[in-house]
């Protein structure tokens, strides 16, 4: 999967996870979600500017303004000697560590397989479950397949995953995502398709559920197909139910994300609208991102190296 699809594809898990969380009484920053099923790290932390930072880890700090204002720790990534995310641990909302993430890679860095681990009320690892990555002779990732739970690799018929198809200019083309269910009872799939059109530089994808077109999605890219606006759509392909718009600053980095309508839950343009803004580090780093919608506002503020030993103070 290429840079710029990978990241579309982060753009839209986020999105997606923040219009479900709308009706909350306070702003969730959730772009941490983003690092959750995810290998493409990279996209906001560069090996190149993480080695240049001489960083050991990140730790991702929520903070929101909301009844409470409480600021919390969500993430810790630890990065290897190359610069490049080797363990994660997640923090419930007491900020104790709750699952364990350990990745392996492959010699030009690829993330070959994931262990994870729920930790429990004294830290111990649990019963692993194990993930792994597959990529093609050109180092595309073609799949990802969850093991069952005695660690076995199972034949795909009888397993968790999520397969890709590519253009000859390295696009994504085809998505099919498999969740196997109580011994191929309840084995459901859906599967997205992508177009291109290059002189135009427009794209279009239609996800398809239990055989059916279930939304269309119609976007506009840059010279170097980065996503400028897109538009969600209905099953029908006329009613927009969701409309985003993406800024970049003059070294191609995201830096600016307005989005009008949910999409997802309500089907209604007028809901879910709000607006991110990302700032970066001298070496080229995420450092926050702050969100607002309606009156709410929370900032994500990522802190590297050395490790916090107590949530820093954040101004909104």
């Amino acid at each position: 999967m290429t840079i710029n699809k990978l990241f579309l594809s982060i753009l839209f898990l986020v999105v997606t996870h923040l219009t479900l969380a709308q009706n909350s009484s306070t702003c969730n920053c959730s772009t941490h979600v983003s690092f959750k099923d995810k290998t493409d790290y990279e996209t906001l932390l560069p090996a190149v500017a993480v080695k240049k930072k001489n960083a050991s880890e990140v730790i991702i700090y929520t903070r929101t303004d909301g009844e409470s204002g409480n600021t919390h720790k969500e993430l810790k990534l630890k990065f290897n000697q190359r610069g490049l995310v080797a363990a994660k641990t997640e923090y419930n909302e007491s900020g104790q560590p709750h699952a364990q993430y350990d990745f392996e890679r492959n010699g030009p860095g690829k993330i070959v397989k994931q262990r994870f681990n729920y930790l429990d009320s004294t830290t111990a690892l649990t019963v692993a479950e194990f993930t792994d990555y597959y990529y093609d002779l050109k180092a595309r990732l073609i799949k990802i397949k969850k093991r069952n739970e005695k660690g076995m690799v199972m034949p795909d018929i009888m397993a968790d995953f999520t397969k890709y198809e590519y253009d000859n200019s390295n696009r994504i083309t085809k998505e099919v995502v498999q969740y196997y269910g109580n011994s191929g009872r309840d084995t459901s799939s859906h599967i997205t398709t992508y177009s291109y059109n290059d002189s135009k530089l427009t794209g279009q994808s239609q996800v398809f559920e239990h055989n059916k077109v279930s939304r269309i999605i119609k976007s506009q890219y840059d010279k170097h197909w980065k996503p400028l606006r897109e538009t969600t759509y209905s099953s029908d392909g006329k009613t927009a139910i969701r409309y985003a718009i993406y800024e970049y600053d003059s070294q191609g980095r995201l830096n600016r994300l307005e989005v009008k309508g949910d999409g997802i839950t309500t089907g209604r343009l007028n809901d879910g609208a709000f607006t991110e803004i990302y700032t970066y580090t001298a070496e080229g780093l995420i450092s926050s991102i702050v969100r607002q919608y309606e009156d709410k506002k929370c900032e994500e503020v990522f802190e590297y190296n050395p490790a916090l030993q107590k949530s820093p103070s954040i101004g909104l």
